[in-house]
């Protein structure tokens, strides 16, 4: 009796041999001479991918897109393997991690890890059943195999994908960088739109050279080259237009510390400082042929007091009115430039004026004092030391003169 429990607990306690797969090797025929070694344990599969590698870029960008396509070509090998050499399939992936990447000869190798549980198949015919994704893993993609994606053309589109990737990410911390940064921020753009124009300088010089693509294919990626330059130039004009934006807004927070705008004027006024420091009318036009009538005005505030404050608004208001009526006084003239997410006002010339409302808009005495008859308070804020107060009263008219919009009080 006792021998057999002695027994049971030796066996009990027996260290479980871990299984070792045999590896197996999945070759793709293509430009980058790709190789997938697929082998591991009971619970994880390690994929080595050997490859030909990228090398006609700067070595930062040579050794991120090498670990990319690498990484890449591994999860194919792996998905053809898994699947029995069938394209009908797509599967979720979570749990990747790379465990070394080094130059082999001629050759790029990387070498990866996958939990087996991290890597969930299903075949396309199963179209309503989608592929479950692995809630215990932090990152979870999407994959499929891409027979296209190992030919010569395959190969310069992924490139191009990777290539827009990198420029996003870099473009990422740039955008974070703190707005008294001096001209780092501008520094940054600029050396990120010469590494973008010499990256795909180089690509199309690659795909000119390449005598594996049909003339269509040449014709269509330098196409798709055009489009993403196009595209990253404007996401960095977008960014430095931004940034100057930000600059004014947290410009005029200093100068401005108490601001209340109605909010259909607000985008006009804070947009330009200019349009706040300056007392007198304004005239923004806007693209549809309306334009936007502004006056502010301004006194000195003697104290603090609310009978101060009342006398203030009092003198102000009558000032912004006198300025819209003014006929020698000067306007001044800007436009608005709508940009993606936002709109910018323009002043002419910084300071570029006309002579009168009636001037600039072509129309009647008698109309710009019915434009005045409904132009109610839409603005009021201080200098940083408090001691100026600003009001301004605006309304929006159309082509003749004729408001279409105003703010109530």
């Amino acid at each position: 009796m006792r021998f057999v429990l002695v027994l049971g607990l030796f066996c009990l306690y027996r260290p479980t041999a871990i299984a070792v797969e045999q590896p197996i090797t999945v070759s793709f025929d293509g430009v980058r001479q790709v190789a997938v070694s697929i082998g591991g344990d009971r619970d994880e599969y390690e994929v080595i991918v050997r490859m030909k590698p990228v090398q006609c870029f700067d070595n930062t960008t040579n050794e991120r897109l090498n670990f990319q396509k690498a990484r890449s070509y591994g999860l194919q090998g792996l998905l053809k393997h898994l699947s029995g050499d069938s394209e009908k399939i797509r599967a979720s992936v979570s749990g990747f991690t790379v465990t070394s990447t080094e130059y082999d000869g001629e050759f790029f190798r990387q070498t990866f890890r996958l939990p087996r549980d991290g890597i969930n198949i299903v075949r396309t015919a199963d179209a309503s059943q989608p592929s479950q994704k692995i809630q215990t893993r932090s990152l979870t993609e999407e994959i499929r195999i891409e027979s296209t994606l190992f030919s010569s053309f395959g190969d310069h589109s992924a490139t191009i994908a990777a290539l827009t990737a990198a420029f996003e990410q870099e473009l990422e911390p740039i955008m974070a960088m703190p707005l008294d940064d001096g001209n780092d921020f501008e520094i940054a753009i600029v050396e990120l739109e010469e590494r973008m124009t010499a990256w795909f300088t180089q690509l199309e010089l690659d795909v000119r050279a390449d005598k594996l693509l049909l003339v269509t294919e040449q014709s269509e990626l330098s196409s798709d080259m055009t489009t993403v330059r196009d595209r990253s130039l404007h996401m960095l004009r977008n960014a430095v237009e931004r940034r100057e934006k930000d600059r004014t807004e947290k410009a005029l927070d200093a100068q401005f510390p108490d601001v209340n705008i109605e909010a259909d004027f607000e985008v006009y006024l804070k947009s330009n400082r200019l349009l706040m420091e300056i007392s007198g009318a304004k005239v923004i036009r806007r693209k549809d042929g309306s334009s936007v009538v502004i006056a502010v005005a301004s006194t000195v505030l003697k104290d603090s007091s609310a009978e101060e404050r009342l006398r203030a608004e009092k003198v102000c208001r009558l000032k912004a009115l006198t300025n819209v009526l003014a006929e020698r006084n000067g306007v001044q003239i800007a436009h608005v430039e709508e940009l993606k997410d936002e709109t910018i006002v323009v002043v002419k010339n910084g300071a570029e004026k006309a002579t009168s409302i009636m001037d600039l808009l072509k129309i009647t005495k008698a109309k710009v004092e019915g434009i005045t008859h409904d132009m109610p308070v839409i603005g009021r804020w201080r200098s940083a030391a408090g001691g100026t107060f600003y009001l301004a009263i605006g309304a929006v008219i159309d082509r003749d003169g004729k408001p279409i919009h105003t703010v109530a009080q």
